[in-house]
């Protein structure tokens, strides 16, 4: 059954492709399970690891047309790296160019996100995991301990770097002197305390890679900054963050099920760091200024099925409750649209996109809430990870015989104009034409169309 997608008035909202679609599929190997990705012993350009060895994965990222793909896979041929592990069960990192694995490298003994941000003219890949952590790098007053634990650690990797290959990747034991450039290690940022990765719920990082918030399942978060709270985190040395927990009120200490950081003057011009989160009962801010944190409830939502993302400071929220979309612009509600088919959701530029799971598959669908359209809907039969930037969609889709990489690009205004004049939608396209600041001498062409179209349609005793 097709549920109607319609606008706050009750009117049926139209839907278009205006995004075109590229895949790159590659085939599962029907060899024993793991048995791709042996560990390495040729350079890490060429290595037997492909994507199809992953069994589950925990995100994307998509820097020019390269795919970073972050997932678990399982093999006997990589030696255990925790005992309390499944055999043969690691957090892999795969760099490929469409449908071409270039590299991987073991991240993470558990991963749980990844991330591209750019900082200093430079790209970045950010990977959040579980860890073996000395408690010295944790805890500097420890010294010399070298007692171990599990905790959740930062990985920021230089993007170009990663390409390359210049990371330490599956069979490198150490550092050896070559006619290459020597591997390296990402830089690695530690937590002032231990936070196992089952505690983790979720993940925020800013679009300048300054600040970093992390949600938990007990209901806190953490800030992760610089010590002058504005370089980026790619520059601090390893054991120089600052981590600010953020606790709300007793009555909403239940698990962060979405957080987004954010940056905000205020009134005495003043940089006041926002992180948004909810819960099952409410949608609450903390603002971090100077370290000194406020915090406060934006509205209830008793709604167990929560989903945030942001650009800026606009926020989508997707409330089960109410089955609407609520758009705010940082603390005040702007705009809310009823939705029948709510899921996870991604701002995609302006745009906003929604993955709705039925029994069969999983459709996506992007809404352009400012010209009330429906700007591209498909379906696809398992969506493992998605990552979207201001005007595209990345996918990472698994079927029974094959994982396929889907990029879905938006189309430049011209032709979506032309869209909706070949459709006869008039009144969309002229919307559409002054909200994107089209010409007068556009919109005037567009309603003289619209003008002939309705007069067309008038029977012609009308006209006497």
């Amino acid at each position: 059954m097709c549920i109607r997608d319609r606008n706050n008035s009750g009117q049926i909202i139209r839907r278009y492709q205006l995004f075109n679609s590229e895949t790159y599929e590659e085939k599962l190997s029907k060899k024993p399970k793991g048995a791709d990705i042996a560990a390495t012993e040729t350079s890490s350009l060429e290595p037997k690891a492909r994507i199809s060895s992953i069994t589950s994965s925990q995100g994307i990222a998509v820097i020019n047309d390269i795919w970073y793909v972050l997932g678990t896979v399982q093999s006997t041929a990589i030696p255990d790296a925790a005992a309390d592990l499944p055999i043969g069960e690691h957090a892999m990192l795969f760099v490929c160019s469409k449908d071409v694995t270039l590299t991987a490298v073991q991240c993470h003994v558990r991963s749980f996100g990844i991330w591209s941000r750019e900082a200093d003219r430079t790209k970045y890949v950010i990977t959040v995991g579980e860890d073996y952590v000395e408690e010295r790098n944790i805890n500097p007053m420890r010294g010399d301990s070298k007692d171990c634990c599990l905790s959740v650690v930062i990985k920021i990797w230089d993007a170009e770097k990663l390409m390359n290959g210049q990371y330490f990747s599956l069979g490198d034991d150490e550092q050896e002197e070559t006619k290459e450039a020597p591997k390296i290690l990402p830089k690695i940022i530690y937590l002032d305390k231990p936070l196992p990765i089952q505690h983790l719920s979720a993940v925020s990082i800013s679009s300048d890679l300054t600040h970093i918030a992390l949600g938990t399942a007990r209901g806190s978060s953490i800030l992760v900054q610089a010590p002058d709270n504005q370089s980026s985190l790619s520059r601090v040395a390893e054991r120089g963050v600052q981590c600010i927990e953020l606790n709300p009120e007793t009555e909403f200490s239940t698990p962060v099920t979405s957080i987004y950081v954010a940056k905000h003057i205020d009134e005495d011009m003043n940089p006041v760091w926002r992180v948004f989160c909810t819960c099952d009962r409410a949608f609450y801010v903390h603002e971090v200024l100077n370290r000194k944190v406020t915090s406060r409830v934006i509205i209830r939502l008793e709604a167990k099925e929560k989903a945030m993302d942001g650009r800026g400071d606009v926020i989508i929220i997707a409330d089960s409750q109410t089955s609407e979309l609520r758009q705010y612009k940082g603390l005040e509600l702007v705009n809310k649209w009823p939705m029948k088919e709510l899921g996870r959701v991604k701002m995609v530029g302006k745009q906003i996109m929604v993955i709705h799971a039925s029994e069969k598959n999983k459709t996506l669908k992007v809404y352009d809430m400012d010209n009330e359209i429906v700007s591209s809907q498909q379906q696809y039969p398992d969506i493992l990870a998605e990552t979207t930037t201001d005007d595209s969609i990345y996918l990472l889709t698994k079927t029974s015989n094959s994982i396929a990489m889907h990029a879905l690009k938006e189309k430049n205004n011209i032709d979506k104009l032309e869209a909706f004049l070949a459709k006869k939608h008039y009144d969309v396209a002229y919307k559409f034409a002054e909200n994107e600041k089209f010409s007068e001498e556009v919109l005037a062409d567009i309603s003289r169309l619209y003008g002939s179209f309705f007069l067309a349609k008038v029977p012609a005793e009308a006209h006497s």
